[in-house]
């Protein structure tokens, strides 16, 4: 069977005022996207937060269509 070739999303994000605040919960904060990311169908293999800038990177892969799903 051949296996199904998903496209790569390189995402940028930055936190707001209430996310720099709230820095501490980022790790429960990422464990639930993760497991949404699952229940829509794509997977987020690789992440990194830059604290210095408020700005995160993550690799996303997702289904045909994208993150939007269009």
């Amino acid at each position: 069977m051949e296996k199904m070739r998903m496209p790569k999303y390189i995402v940028l994000g930055k936190f707001t005022a209430e996310g720099i605040k709230n820095i501490k919960d980022s790790p429960k904060r990422l464990e639930a996207a993760n497991k949404l990311a699952e229940h829509e169908g794509f997977e987020v293999p690789f992440g990194v937060v830059f604290y210095g800038s408020s700005w995160s990177v993550s690799v996303e892969v997702c289904p045909e269509g994208g993150l939007d799903g269009g």
